[in-house]
């Protein structure tokens, strides 16, 4: 079994951090959030979408 966390419950931490945070926890996999509630902190469709480049 693969455990995993919804990423905007550290919305209040940068990407990296939160990545840090996952692997501190031992967890396996992360879901972003691209939006509306709860929000977007770490997954930005806009922008990804707008620049070829990210």
């Amino acid at each position: 079994m693969k455990l995993g966390v919804f990423t905007v419950l550290y919305r209040d931490l940068p990407f990296e951090q939160m990545l840090d945070k996952v692997v501190e926890l031992g967890l396996d996999a992360v879901e972003l959030g691209t939006g509306n509630y709860p929000g977007d902190a770490h997954c930005k469709p806009d922008e990804l979408l707008a620049d070829g480049q990210k």
